[in-house]
């Protein structure tokens, strides 16, 4: 793809997914609201040089054009495959994810809380995280996913269906509601960021301690796997299609 300064970081990423996790690591990119911007803006925003962006982008480019059976090109996906990959390899692994940092969330204080009193936060914090985020994919998995896929047959067979959201009292713009939030859960990251110091492990602690920074950052790594693959691809699209709002 052609990378220029002005492109923007949800179209290279759509296009690239390799690059996720640059952008997010070395631009500091946050998928839950920060894709709209253009790579330039980006790299003003974090003091990095363009080209040197472009350059990392190009090999990142390189690498995955040198193995294409890793790439996944969503945009010539349907939305039902799209949306069984977001349930088997996200919401699947989130769910799992979130009953092992819940568990240790409940171990670590009693065995370390004296000298790293911030646990108890992390763990009050992550508790309503936890539940905020299991909550929000059950509402995607009962309501909107379904609808997307009969919405998608219908369109293929030529037939229409109704729009069920209309004129719904609480969930009348159900992709507004989903995409803020993203934004929401990305405002909570920041707050774990600050109570883990960036997941700097603290001396003096043993391998739960580990386990729990090193599940934390696995958990939001594929946070942002997944919420860009709901919002710069699947929701996207249907809102471009004028399915939803």
């Amino acid at each position: 793809m052609e990378i220029s300064p002005d492109t923007s970081i949800d179209k290279i990423a759509s296009e690239m997914e390799a690059s996720i996790p640059y952008f997010y690591e070395k631009l500091k990119i946050d998928f839950t609201c920060d894709v709209n911007l253009s790579l330039n803006e980006a790299c003003e925003f974090v003091g990095i040089p363009l080209k040197e962006s472009i350059k990392t982008l190009q090999a990142i480019e390189k690498r995955s054009l040198s193995n294409p059976a890793a790439a996944r090109h969503w945009d010539q996906k349907s939305m039902a495959e799209i949306i069984d990959h977001i349930l088997t390899d996200h919401h699947r692994y989130n769910r799992e994810k979130i009953g092992e940092l819940t568990a240790l969330l409940e171990k670590l204080p009693h065995v370390y809380g004296f000298d790293h009193p911030q646990l108890m936060f992390l763990k009050n914090l992550f508790g309503e995280m936890g539940d905020e985020l299991k909550v929000h994919m059950s509402k995607e998995e009962e309501v909107i996913f379904p609808y997307l896929i009969k919405r998608e047959r219908a369109e293929v067979e030529h037939t229409t269906i109704p729009n069920p959201f209309t004129d719904h009292p609480l969930f009348r713009q159900p992709i507004r509601i989903l995409e803020w939030e993203h934004q929401m859960t990305g405002q909570e990251w920041k707050q774990v960021h600050l109570l883990t110091n960036g997941y700097t492990l603290p001396s003096n602690t043993g391998s739960n301690y580990r386990a729990l920074y090193e599940g934390l950052k696995s958990l939001e790594d594929d946070l942002h796997q997944h919420v860009h693959l709901e919002n710069n691809v699947l929701f996207k699209r249907a809102l471009e299609k004028g399915w939803l709002e």
